[in-house]
């Protein structure tokens, strides 16, 4: 009998993580484990027993919900729970954290009731580390990956006389869309059209802030990320923060090149485009970001060969590896 995994996952929570879960979910691991998927609140929610071998939590931690985390190890105190960190990093705390001392504290207090906790990128887990947020016993990294073979195998776009740029994910302070919205406001160029995915909280206040312009447009929430950076010549990615950051790996693997603020997991997955890749890192601010945008028109950035974006497909096979690795350690100790 295969082991059963029970993710449980916020009703609130897609995007990057809905895409590396049903990657997961549809890989060979399903030969060897059975998954499944339960959406919780953690406010309201009453946590009870579950009947599964290893539990897998993904919900956002605070200082509210850490009496649930304690009663949800106390009702399955016999069953492995492991916590995957898509939440929290080094810029979430610089943008969002008014109190870092007890913020970290509630993160030290959270961890310890865990049994793993699992960091999406080494930056995060460099992060974790430096603040003595978790022993390192307890610490694992696993990037995170989805299936890429859409994305590889997408034709190199030809330029035309409008240069795309390009920009998904959800509408939410922390994907920095306004302060892009800003840079295009500081480019007095027809030839140049910004094309935002994703759909969230802040869809009408972007919209009103970019009202004025004729040269953005919001495509809204796709299916078919492939079809879309398809369209585009470049892309780029404003975050404020980034534990790992999903759309940098597609963008990469289509073989676009992208410019990006350079925070928390942006940074790790760009030294794989080049070495030097100062050019391509804006700071997060209006002017730097119409910069960069300006000198990538002049001056094209670097991106993946046709081999090395093939190559990429290894990725989430690596991802799948390493959750295999994971997975049979807790197996093999009950």
């Amino acid at each position: 009998m295969r082991p059963k995994v029970l993710h449980l996952i916020s009703a609130s929570e897609f995007g990057g993580i809905q895409s590396a879960l049903s990657s997961l979910l549809s890989s060979p691991l399903i030969n060897d484990f059975e998954f499944h998927i339960k959406t919780i609140d953690l406010k309201h929610y009453p946590l009870t027993h579950y009947e599964a071998d290893i539990i897998c939590l993904h919900h956002a931690l605070s200082w509210q919900y850490l009496p649930k985390i304690l009663l949800l190890k106390l009702r399955n105190f016999h069953t492995p729970i492991l916590y995957q960190e898509h939440h929290y990093c080094d810029g979430f705390v610089k943008h969002q954290v008014s109190r870092p001392k007890r913020f970290f504290l509630m993160l030290k207090l959270s961890y310890g009731i865990i049994d793993t906790v699992i960091a999406v990128s080494h930056s995060q887990a460099q992060w974790m580390n430096q603040h003595h947020l978790i022993p390192p016993k307890k610490l694992f990294v696993l990037q995170q990956g989805t299936k890429l073979n859409r994305f590889v195998t997408l034709p190199t776009k030809k330029a035309g006389e409008t240069y795309v740029i390009g920009s998904y994910g959800r509408l939410h302070k922390q994907k920095g869309f306004d302060i892009l919205i800003e840079a295009i406001k500081l480019i007095p160029n027809e030839n140049i059209e910004l094309k935002i995915a994703g759909s969230g909280e802040l869809e009408h206040m972007l919209k009103k802030l970019a009202s004025s312009l004729t040269n953005i447009q919001f495509v809204g929430a796709s299916d078919n990320i492939p079809a879309f950076l398809n369209e585009c010549d470049v892309i780029i990615i404003p975050s404020r923060w980034e534990p790992f950051g999903l759309v940098f790996q597609e963008a990469m693997a289509a073989g676009k090149p992208i410019l990006h603020s350079g925070v928390d997991g942006l940074n790790e997955q760009s030294t794989l485009l080049d070495k030097n890749q100062n050019e391509a890192i804006f700071e997060l601010t209006a002017e730097s970001i119409a910069q960069a945008i300006l000198h990538s028109i002049k001056s094209p950035l670097n991106t993946l060969t046709s081999e090395q974006r093939l190559q990429m497909r290894k990725k989430s096979d690596e991802t799948v590896s390493q959750w295999k690795n994971l997975l049979n350690a807790f197996k093999d100790n009950n």
